[in-house]
């Protein structure tokens, strides 16, 4: 039972032992702990703290690159429009072109079917002239086969000439 009541002596002795070690680690292992914890405080708020920082640094990066997109964007449509006008301008002026050059073609085809009517009435005239040549020809071969009526018709032409 000893142990379960122990004496004052032993009381005493273990309050002064316990005393003894409390002022040692006071002095030895209580500043070291203490400052220890402070530092370990210290660089844990200066963690949060660039944690912070770099919180807000992600959040304005993000915007700019938000706003670095939407800059792309609109270049990307300016630039788009601005190959349509393109596309469309060259467009017109090729249609433009191929109208010119139409238009051009069928002047040139109707200067020359026009041409090309002319010579034919021109050798048609031709050819009527040698076919009524002939055929004056022949009626007058037919007309004059005898000497008779070939000097009357001499005579009749004579007198037109001196008439004119």
């Amino acid at each position: 039972m000893e142990l379960v009541t122990p004496g004052i002596g032993l009381i005493f002795w273990m309050a002064v032992s316990f005393l003894i070690l409390l002022l040692i680690l006071r002095k030895y292992a209580w500043k070291p702990v203490l400052k220890m914890l402070k530092n370990r405080e210290e660089s844990i708020e200066n963690a949060l703290n660039e944690a912070e920082k770099a919180r807000e640094e992600a959040a304005v990066l993000d915007e700019q690159n938000k706003e670095q997109l939407r800059q792309n964007n609109e270049k990307y449509v300016a630039m788009l429009d601005e190959i349509e006008k393109t596309r469309a301008q060259k467009l017109q002026e090729m249609k433009d072109e191929a109208r010119k050059k139409s238009e051009q073609l069928l002047k040139e085809t109707q200067e020359r079917i026009e041409s090309e009517r002319h010579l034919a009435f021109a050798e048609l005239k031709k050819d009527v002239a040698d076919i009524s040549v002939e055929i004056a020809s022949k009626i007058l071969r037919e007309q004059l086969k005898s000497e008779q009526k070939a000097t009357e018709f001499a005579q009749t032409l004579v007198d037109e000439m001196e008439l004119n």
